[in-house]
């Protein structure tokens, strides 16, 4: 079982935010248009629950394999996924989530 949204859900990045669950599954057709394929590696995880709400941090680093221009590059995020959930009949959902990028890294591939 994989985590859902509430339907007030908020995402925020720098210079992005989305508002309720509708956007943001929207969104996701949008990232598929930017990138020919992305892959994430999650690396540590600490999380604090409190009954029927949680809040926690996730690192990771995200990899996005573009071809802008013909051109074959991968932007490498490192990122922070800075979560709050709610529990919702029974089941987790994501409530609030900000994506920290503390670098990244561009380079051209073959």
């Amino acid at each position: 079982m994989g985590f859902d949204f509430t339907e007030d859900a908020v995402i925020e990045a720098t210079g992005i935010r989305l508002e309720g669950r509708a956007n943001i599954v929207a969104a996701l057709d949008t990232m598929a248009e930017l990138y020919l394929a992305t892959q994430h590696r999650v690396h540590n995880q600490v999380v604090s629950v409190d009954g029927d709400v949680a809040h926690g941090e996730t690192y990771s680093t995200a990899d996005h394999l573009s071809s802008a221009g013909g051109t074959r590059t991968i932007i490498t995020w490192a990122i922070r996924y800075q979560d709050r959930w709610r529990r919702v009949d029974g089941a987790w959902q994501f409530s609030h989530r900000l994506l920290v990028i503390d670098w990244t890294d561009t380079h051209t591939v073959t």
